[in-house]
């Protein structure tokens, strides 16, 4: 937590520690519920995200069946993966029908896309934050703690800050619409306009 004890770049390297919040007992839930069960159907969001926390549920889940039974197809011939769109009737009856697998890959693939995520926020946000602090000293140590660095972060910053400079650099400028106004011999009033839209050059438009 001293940042002053370690290089930024040290952290791309560093052990990276996963915990849970043990006041919740997550675990214990998990292992409860699975205990004196044969099969297991993961009912989670069907992007990577459902399939790595897919994995973290197996972790203690499977410890905690039965294994007097197997199924054909299932993973570790016990866990089946339920892919649905909506929480209707009708779809969560169409995955029960098609129960797949679990993906090891994708979950892989987000485990080291959040590692990734992780170590870059860290080392960088630590990075720019000793870099301001260096260079504008203690009125930016009054004003803020850190400066956070995130791979989403960063490029959303810089939409909101580009918009802002398009809208504080805009300066209004005058255009044309030709428009008529007729009326029939019987009364009837008609209104036109050209189909060009808007007319930027004063003299095209007389």
């Amino acid at each position: 937590k001293d940042w002053r004890k370690h290089e930024p770049k040290e952290l791309f390297t560093a052990p990276v520690t996963r915990t849970f919040q043990k006041d919740m007992r997550l675990p214990d839930h998990i292992e409860a519920e699975a205990s004196g069960c044969h099969a297991l159907v993961l009912w989670l969001d069907s992007d990577r995200e459902g399939e790595k926390i897919s994995f973290e549920v197996m972790q203690h889940a499977l410890p905690a069946m039965e294994t007097s039974r197997s199924f054909q197809g299932a993973y570790r011939e016990r866990v089946f993966r339920a892919k649905f769109s909506s929480l209707s009737p009708a779809d969560l009856r169409q995955a029960m029908g098609k129960l797949g697998v679990p993906n090891e890959d994708e979950a892989e693939a987000l485990e080291a896309r959040l590692e990734i995520d992780l170590r870059l926020g860290l080392a960088f946000s630590r990075f720019q934050t000793r870099y301001f602090r260096h260079h504008f000293g203690a009125q930016f140590s009054n004003l803020v703690k850190a400066v956070n660095y995130g791979p989403c972060q960063m490029p959303t910053l810089w939409l909101c800050v580009h918009r802002h400079c398009q809208i504080e650099e805009f300066s209004p400028k005058a255009f044309w619409r030709l428009r008529v106004g007729l009326r029939t011999g019987d009364g009837l009033e008609l209104s036109a306009e050209a189909a060009c839209g808007q007319l930027w050059d004063k003299g095209q438009a007389q």
